[in-house]
């Protein structure tokens, strides 16, 4: 929505909020939930950087305007190994 598929840089502009929009979520009251959310994060965070640096930006035009179409064709090309 704010790259036009990573043709452009982002533009934070387009972005627009929900009037009485909200987001709820339980809370994190232990420490050990803290630290657990805090590395899934981090993991989250490293795969989409993967994903949009390394790999979404090399995809040519087509492929990005049809995204969904050709992350589906890669899938089913990936080996049986490969899918989780």
């Amino acid at each position: 929505v704010c790259t036009d598929f990573l043709t452009r840089p982002t533009a934070n502009e387009r972005i627009v909020r929900a009037e009485r929009a909200a987001h709820v979520f339980q809370a994190y009251t232990s420490v050990r939930d803290v630290l657990r959310n805090q590395r899934r994060q981090m993991i989250a965070q490293t795969i989409t950087h993967l994903l949009v640096e390394k790999y979404l930006n090399a995809l040519p035009a087509a492929a990005k305007a049809n995204l969904a179409e050709t992350l589906r064709e890669q899938e089913q090309e990936l080996p049986a190994a490969g899918k989780a």
